[in-house]
């Protein structure tokens, strides 16, 4: 069985203070009882990183409660405060799709080094020549880029009303990005 996550990300690429809003979702997820209160290195993938395991209240806030990984090693909360590009996996990129000419640019030279290097928001289609934020690309499988992003490794579907409340307290539209490894 491999590893999938589902993660919750602003679709504000470049969220103000996202070191203070991660310590206010942490708290509230904390004090659901969703996540422990401590951060542990067996939770989530990779040997440096470090994450808050699920706790017993994580059934009231998805769709199946059964399926919650509490057996698993992977069953945590990674929480990104750097620019990062949360994509789908073993899906891979099927097409980056412009929103004004709908072409999709992947077929050109197009690249998201302006991205990672440099927080550039804007890119210039290869085919129309304008410019767009990087977030209102047509992409396939969905993709999100941002400075601040929630992934939840090996939990099913989160409830609506979770997810309403999680996108209130971010303040802003969020991305719901699905990955399979």
């Amino acid at each position: 069985m491999s590893d999938h996550s589902i993660s919750i990300v602003p679709a504000k690429m470049l969220y103000p203070d996202p070191e203070k809003k991660a310590a206010e979702i942490t708290q509230w997820l904390q004090a659901l009882q969703v996540i422990k209160p401590e951060l542990s290195d067996q939770c989530i993938p990779g040997v440096v990183k470090k994450g808050y395991a699920i706790e017993k209240g994580a059934s009231k806030v998805v769709q199946k409660p059964a399926a919650l990984p509490f057996e698993n090693r992977i069953n945590g909360l990674e929480i990104s405060i750097s620019r990062r590009v949360f994509h789908a996996g073993e899906d891979g990129l099927k097409g980056v799709f412009c929103p004004h000419c709908e072409k999709n640019v992947l077929e050109a030279d197009w690249d998201l080094n302006p991205w990672l290097k440099k927080g550039t928001t804007e890119m210039s289609c290869p085919f129309c020549k304008r410019k767009h934020e990087l977030s209102s690309y047509n992409i396939k499988p969905l993709w999100a880029f941002s400075n601040l992003g929630f992934t939840f490794w090996n939990w099913p579907g989160f409830t609506t009303s979770f997810l309403e409340t999680f996108e209130t307290k971010l303040g802003c539209e969020m991305k719901i990005v699905n990955c399979q490894l």
